[in-house]
């Protein structure tokens, strides 16, 4: 962690050099670029030739000045020793040449060419980015954080101070002490008892605002005091320097040992009710808010700090009760209070407030803050869960009818036609068959007879085909553990007759007609549970029924009725098939002459069949998400 402030530095460092290669860079451009526009010095293109050392920079200026009739103006600061040789060079290039070796200045001002020394400006690095301490605070739910490596007490403090706002002291001499340790979501005080056992440090618990961290091995040899003069059973070693005790009691009455213990620490303390009843406690170095939590833990007593003194009595007392309003923030608060556990509710009034999403807490101050804690770990964000179901139904079906029928009835004198195309359905009376009759002797191939008066002949040929597909995909949506319905359907009539005989001194018949409903519904109920790994379990049920022909003209429906019920678990955006049913019915029939009826092609002629097939097939499949 703390290498990463001086890699920053370096980098700076780096960018700050690389800025002043560009820098010098700039600063020779500019002047090449003043000497080429310096068209009143036309001499700057005059070449020279020389040889010269031991000559300060001013002076050859002046003599390159003199023996080319141009106007220099040099500075005094020019006083470097140089030592050059050129030949046929020109005055602009050897002007340039000097200046980038010899860090100087020109400017032009009409024919005049002053030269003075350049100075590097002044560059400021940025300053290294400040050390930030690895500590994070909770206010809302009061948790404190923090990732320390070689960090100092002091930065520590302040860090916490500021984020928390309780008063974090140090004993004098720690306040540079390197600190390491890390804590992750605790209350203020249990993370700073941690980080002080972590670091070889004590923590006291001055009031509710104040907290002091001093030296362990200091504090050991602070002067401890066993006092001799306490109750049988009662031996109590006490820390005058930081309010530290160490206490054990055997069957000891519990008002003599507060009073020992406040006493010895010079404690303001207000009993409201008798403290009855006995104790047996160890408790090694302890503050005395810590001790009265374990004094009265399962008792009907309590206590509360306020204004230097803390009050004691009975949990009922007003002046020791206090209320609080705790509001909400991902859950609602709608039956929460019969989710608390009956002992963390035992001895409050708990009142829901809907309109503020809130619970007001009444009660012993400990049993109220015993309870925040439980509703902070509770309120957590309530997964919702979108819930697709897709519900293929696809229904096949096919039927053939064939057959010659023949026979002899007098009521069937004219021929009918019930179809003939694209199937055949007709009936062929005596006429119409004796009329084919002739038709087929005047070939003279054949001489057929007549039929008698009351034959008749029946044709029939046709083929019937289904193809139903039914696609649905309703979509639920519910919050983690709550059921989710969704009911689809429709509502029929059928009549319903009744009779009723009323005899008085006359016999009176009344009749009725009565309406009842038969409902057929598609209906779907799920409750999901999310765990903590995204995986959901479902308890899934599923009911599909359709309505089928009536029995009667005004009689009631029949009705298919498929249904699916079960428990699973499928992952988070996961497809999974709950169920299918696929059902196959086939049907063969026929009637004809004995014997004929049976033998292949010949059964065509002597016999009237009928087949019929059906394929139904339901798939039920489920596709969950998970919302936060």
């Amino acid at each position: 962690m703390r290498k990463i402030p001086y890699l920053l530095f370096l980098v700076a460092m780096l960018f700050v050099m690389e800025v002043n290669a560009q820098t010098a860079s700039s600063r020779i451009e500019d002047i090449k670029i003043r000497l080429d526009n310096a068209d009143e010095v036309p001499q700057l293109k005059n070449k020279v030739s020389f040889s010269v050392s031991n000559i300060t920079l001013s002076e050859f200026l002046r003599g390159l000045g003199t023996s080319n009739k141009m106007n220099f103006d040099i500075d005094p600061a020019l006083n470097n020793p140089i030592a050059v040789n050129f030949t046929n060079v020109t005055i602009e290039d050897l002007l340039i040449y000097l200046c980038d070796e010899y860090d100087m200045q020109v400017f032009i001002n009409g024919s005049i060419i002053s030269f003075v020394k350049y100075y590097e400006p002044v560059k400021t690095l940025p300053p290294p980015p400040p050390y930030l301490v690895n500590v994070q605070y909770d206010s809302l739910n009061q948790l404190l954080s923090f990732d320390l490596k070689d960090d100092t007490l002091i930065s520590v403090i302040k860090k916490i101070t500021t984020l928390t706002g309780l008063n974090l002291l140090a004993q004098q001499g720690l306040h540079y002490r390197i600190l390491n340790g890390y804590v992750k979501g605790m209350p203020v005080e249990k993370a700073l008892r941690e980080l002080a056992y972590m670091n070889s440090m004590l923590f006291v618990i001055k009031d509710s605002t104040t907290f002091y961290l001093e030296d362990a091995n200091s504090a050991k040899l602070a002067n401890k005091e066993v006092n001799t003069s306490l109750p049988q059973g009662l031996k109590l070693t006490t820390n005058h320097i930081d309010s530290i005790i160490s206490i054990q009691a055997n069957n000891v009455a519990m008002k003599d040992v507060l009073a020992s213990v406040a006493h010895e620490l010079n404690i303001d303390y207000f009993v409201f009710s008798e403290i009855k009843g006995a104790t047996d406690l160890k408790i090694e170095n302890a503050d005395f808010k810590t001790f009265l939590k374990y004094l009265f833990n399962a008792t009907d007593y309590t206590f509360n700090y306020n204004h230097g003194v803390y009050l004691i009595g009975d949990r009922k007392l007003e002046q020791i009760r206090s209320s609080e309003v705790f509001p909400l923030k991902y859950r609602t608060v709608n039956k929460l209070v019969e989710q608390i556990p009956s002992d963390l509710k035992k001895g409050l009034e708990i009142i829901p407030l809907v309109e503020l999403n809130s619970l007001v807490m009444a009660g012993s101050n400990p049993a109220v803050k015993e309870l925040e804690n439980f509703l902070r770990q509770i309120d957590k964000t309530v997964p919702v869960i979108n819930i697709e179901l897709f519900i293929l139904d696809i229904r096949k079906s096919s039927s053939i009818s064939t057959g010659i029928m023949a026979g002899i009835d007098n009521s069937k004198q004219t021929s009918t036609y019930a179809s003939v195309f694209p199937s055949v359905d007709m009936t062929l009376s005596a006429n119409t068959i004796n009329n084919l009759i002739d038709g087929i002797n005047g070939t003279g191939l054949v001489n057929l007879g007549k039929v008698t008066p009351g034959f008749y002949l029946s044709l029939k040929a046709s083929e019937d085909n289904g193809n139903l597909k039914v696609k649905s995909t309703p979509r639920l949506a519910t919050l983690n553990g709550n059921e989710a319905q969704m009911t689809i359907g429709e509502t029929r009539y059928y009549a319903e007759q009744t009779t009723n005989v009323i005899t008085t001194q006359s016999t009176t018949t009344v009749s009725g007609t009565v309406y009842k409903e038969l409902q057929a519904n598609f209906a779907v109920t799920i409750k999901p549970t999310v765990s903590a790994d995204e995986q959901i379990t479902m308890d899934i049920s599923v009911e599909q029924s359709t309505f089928t022909e009536q029995f009667t003209k005004n009689g009631p429906y029949g009705r298919l009725t498929r249904s699916f019920k079960s428990s699973l678990r499928v992952g988070n955006n996961d497809m999974i098939l709950l169920g299918g049913l696929d059902e196959k019915n086939t049907n063969d029939a026929g009637q004809g002459f004995p014997v004929l009826s049976r033998i292949p092609i010949l059964k065509w002629l002597f016999s009237s069949r009928s087949s019929s097939y059906k394929n139904n097939k339901l798939a039920i499949l489920i596709h969950p998400t998970v919302f936060y």
